[in-house]
C-alpha cells in the first residue's frame, strides 16, 4: 500500500491508496497509484485577510476503469450511497460535474471525453470512458450507460459546474449520454445574488479558479503538465486523479456554500431564485432555448439600428432642408427690405 499524509481513511483492500488532502483513492481494477511528492496539494486556503477555507476538500476517490463485474458493482453501490445521502437529506442532493479529455494539437479535432467525474462534499467518482462505456462488451457497455443515466438524468441530484452546458454536450455528442438537472454555478451568481443586495457578497468571475477564491477562499492550482495530460491513460496517475476529483468536488462545494449564504439571509426568495437555476430539460431542448433567445437578440438589435438609421436619416434631412430654405428667406427679407426703402 502506498501511503502518504492525509486524513485519508486507510482500508484493508491493497487496491486503496491514501493521497493528500484527505483523498482515499479506490481503483476498481485494484492498480495501486504511483507515489507524489508529499507537498503536490492542490488546494490551499487563500492568503487573503488570513481567512480559512469554508470546507476543506476532503473526500473519497473511487476510480471506475476496468470492464469487470467489480466495477460495475462498485459503481452500483456508489449510487446506492448518494441515493441514500438525498433521502436523507430531504432534497436534491448537489452534484459536482465535470469532464476530462486528451488534449489535440491538430485544428478543428477533438478527441472524446475521456474521463466523467462527479462528486458530493465527501464522496467523488471518477469513471474512465473507454474502459467502461466504450467497452467491447455489448452488456458491460449497456451497464454502465444505464447506472451513469440514472445518476445523470436523476431528480435527486443537481448536477453542478462551471460552463456545464458545452461539458453537457459534449458528453451527448460523443457517449450519447444527456444530463438533466443542469445547474451553473455562474447563473446562480448572477441570477441569485446580482439581484439580491448582500452586505457583504463575494466577487463572482467566470473561472472556476476564481470562484473558488472568493467563495470558499481556496487557491486552486492548475498545473499545465496535469491539465493538458494524457487523459485517456490507463490506470490514471495519482496527479491526475488529485485534479479531476477537485474540479467535481468543487462544483458541489461551491454550490452548498452559495445556497447556505442565500438562504440564511433571503429564505424563501433566494430558494425560489435557487430552482430557477436548475434545468432539468434535456440538453437538445436548452440548446435551442439558448439558440432561439440569441436570435431574438439578434433581430431586436438590428432593429434597433435601423430605427437608429432611421432618426438620424430625418435629422439629415430636416437639417438639409432648414440650409436650402435659409437663402430663400434671406432673398424675400432683402427684397422686402428694399421695398419698404
Amino acid at each position: 500500500m502506498a501511503s502518504f499524509a492525509g486524513h485519508g481513511r486507510i482500508g484493508g483492500d491493497p487496491s486503496r491508496v491514501v493521497a493528500r488532502v484527505g483523498i482515499a483513492i479506490v481503483s476498481s481494477a485494484g492498480e495501486e497509484a504511483p507515489r507524489t511528492n508529499a507537498d503536490d496539494n492542490l488546494a490551499r486556503p487563500a492568503k487573503r485577510h488570513g481567512a480559512k477555507p469554508l470546507l476543506v476538500p476532503q473526500y473519497d476517490v473511487l476510480v471506475i476503469n476496468d470492464s469487470s463485474g467489480r466495477g460495475i458493482e462498485e459503481l452500483r453501490a456508489w449510487i446506492r450511497g448518494i441515493c441514500k445521502e438525498s433521502e436523507a437529506r430531504g432534497g436534491a442532493l448537489p452534484l459536482g460535474f465535470d469532464l476530462e479529455w486528451r488534449p489535440s494539437f491538430q485544428k478543428g479535432r477533438e478527441n472524446k471525453v475521456a474521463l466523467l467525474q462527479l462528486s458530493t462534499t465527501t464522496n467523488a467518482l471518477l469513471v474512465q470512458m473507454f474502459q467502461t462505456v466504450g467497452s467491447r462488451d455489448a452488456e458491460t457497455r449497456s451497464a454502465y450507460a444505464a447506472a451513469l443515466d440514472f445518476v445523470l438524468t436523476s431528480p435527486s441530484f443537481f448536477k453542478v459546474g462551471v460552463g456545464i452546458l458545452d461539458d453537457c454536450k459534449k458528453l451527448l455528442d460523443d457517449w450519447s449520454l444527456d444530463v438533466k438537472y443542469r445547474v451553473e454555478v455562474n447563473e446562480v451568481c448572477s441570477r441569485c445574488f446580482a439581484s439580491m443586495k448582500f452586505n457583504s457578497a463575494p466577487s463572482f468571475h467566470s473561472g472556476l479558479k476564481n470562484l473558488a477564491k472568493s467563495v470558499l477562499n481556496l487557491e486552486i492550482s492548475k498545473p499545465k503538465k496535469v491539465t493538458m495530460s494524457n487523459w485517456e491513460r490507463y490506470p490514471l496517475t495519482v496527479a491526475q486523479i488529485k485534479y479531476a476529483s477537485q474540479d467535481a468536488w468543487l462544483g458541489a462545494a461551491l454550490l452548498e456554500v452559495l445556497c447556505d449564504m442565500g438562504s440564511t439571509t433571503h429564505g424563501d426568495e433566494f430558494v425560489a431564485a435557487m430552482h430557477s437555476c436548475v434545468h432539468g430539460e434535456p440538453i437538445a431542448d436548452e440548446i435551442a432555448a439558448r439558440e432561439l433567445a440569441k436570435a431574438e437578440r439578434r433581430r431586436e438589435k438590428r432593429r434597433q439600428k435601423r430605427i437608429e438609421k432611421q432618426k438620424k436619416k430625418k435629422l439629415q434631412g430636416a437639417n438639409g432642408n432648414d440650409t436650402q430654405k435659409q437663402p430663400a428667406n434671406r432673398r424675400r427679407r432683402k427684397s422686402k427690405n428694399k421695398n419698404q426703402n
